[in-house]
């Protein structure tokens, strides 16, 4: 098993090479049979219930419903599905994977290793392209996208555990400005709201509820300055989000706020809802109104679970339907979108009942059993919960990060670890106080 996640790690965080080397279908045929490998070798094993069984479950049940009504089984619904049942078998073969003192090393110096060989690698694609853009994610991804806003929210929030929990050393900061401009050589227009509100929340989080201290006004203010700094840096470095569109243009925040309002909602010269949120709004009022410009069968049926899954082709596009005319191309679905379009309001309760039983999880990994980590496994669990409120954040308001391999393999292979004690081992898990195992292997769970 180790081998395998070993491989797994390397593909995944240098697929974007392989898109451009092959193409981006022999990433996928790496990546995909070895996960389903995992799975057959974790069940031949031993099977055992694990957490989220049951919302997965559920949520594949809807699914399942959803295609049977449509008449959609065909691999285009099972391309929108898979990130959500991918997540769960990482999960699944993480908690119950059984690995050496030394295999768990190895395997965070990879992490490691992956994680920092994007910093230089963005660097290079701003040299190589002369600017700042969308695609070539460092070595994850050649086409780009949010990944570039994701990937860095989910780094960032463990090195503020780190930063936290292990030692206040100032590297920890450095890296935290050095994945902000991963963000933003991605040309992102999220990242001075997305990532500088990440971190100013893990500042109060952390002060509030482990430090049990009642915020400081000066400290506040303080942290306020620093982001405001960044967010004026990232305005101006950003094309998108300065008047000039360009590298190193003006700070006009009259201009930004007609920007945002615009892209993200409404453009009053077009008359037209676009963007993120002018989407949603577009997409409920085809789900209520009796003149819809989306949906072709117009019923409650429908409303509950959706046009069907394979609406939504790999790239996030509207497919299959002649009445998605020029207008509504420009709208951005974010990950709500999707799922209400593709699987109506039960497809939502189910991506909310799978992601709020891992947000739980990590809730009470965080409030119950923190003082049974050291301090490497404390900065984790933070930086989980961390991630487990940036999902909803997402797939409320910006994407759909949840079909980035990269993301889902990272994030849920920590996730499975935390579930598990390993006694001795000194680099990730081990409990404070080494008396509280009683076994060679305890679940967190069970304690």
């Amino acid at each position: 098993m180790y081998n395998l996640f070993y491989f797994l790690f390397v593909i995944t965080f240098t697929q974007g090479l392989i898109q451009n080397l092959l193409s981006a279908t022999v990433a996928r045929w790496l990546i995909e049979p070895l996960i389903a490998i995992i799975l057959l070798i974790t069940i031949s094993r031993n099977i055992r219930r694990s957490p989220f069984m049951i919302s997965i479950a559920f949520f594949l049940l809807i699914f399942i419903v959803s295609c049977g009504y449509h008449k959609d089984f065909n691999l285009a619904s099972y391309t929108f599905f898979k990130p959500f049942i991918y997540s769960f078998i990482i999960f699944y073969a993480s908690y119950h994977a059984r690995f050496t003192n030394n295999q768990i090393a190895k395997l965070k110096q990879l992490i490691y290793t992956l994680v920092l060989i994007q910093l230089p690698a963005c660097v290079i694609k701003v040299i190589a392209v002369g600017g700042f853009a969308e695609k070539n994610v460092g070595t994850m991804s050649y086409s780009g996208g949010s990944l570039h806003l994701v990937f860095p929210m989910l780094v960032v929030g463990f090195l503020l555990g780190f930063y936290f929990f292990v030692k206040k050393d100032n590297k920890y900061l450095y890296l935290i400005l050095a994945f902000i401009f991963f963000g933003v050589t991605g040309a992102k227009k999220g990242v001075p709201f997305y990532l500088l509100g990440l971190i100013l929340f893990a500042f109060l989080f952390h002060n509030v509820y482990v430090l049990k201290k009642t915020i400081n006004f000066f400290k506040v203010v303080q942290g306020i300055a620093i982001a405001s700094v960044l967010f004026y840096f990232s305005v101006i470095l950003i094309p998108g989000l300065n008047k000039e569109k360009t590298i190193g243009g003006s700070f006009d925040l009259d201009w930004l706020q007609d920007k945002v309002y615009s892209y993200s909602f409404y453009d009053e010269e077009k008359d037209l809802y676009q963007g993120r949120m002018g989407g949603i709004k577009v997409l409920v009022e085809d789900l209520l109104n009796d003149q819809t410009n989306y949906l072709t069968k117009k019923n409650l049926t429908t409303s509950f679970i959706g046009y069907k899954p394979s609406s939504f082709d790999e790239s996030s596009y509207l497919t299959g339907n002649e009445n998605v005319n020029e207008e509504h191309n420009r709208i951005i679905p974010t990950g709500f979108f999707r799922m209400l379009f593709a699987m109506g309001v039960l497809g939502v309760v189910g991506f909310m009942f799978f992601y709020g039983s891992v947000f739980n999880y990590c809730r009470t990994l965080f409030f119950k059993k923190l003082n049974y980590f050291s301090a490497y496994g404390k900065a984790l669990v933070f930086g989980c919960l961390l991630f487990s409120v940036v999902i909803f954040v997402d797939f409320f308001t910006y994407s759909h990060m949840y079909t980035f391999s990269t993301i889902y393999v990272f994030y849920f292979f920590i996730l499975g670890q935390l579930a598990v004690y390993k006694p001795n081992n000194v680099h990730l898990f081990v409990p404070k106080d080494s008396d509280l195992i009683q076994t060679n292997y305890t679940s967190v769970t069970q304690q």
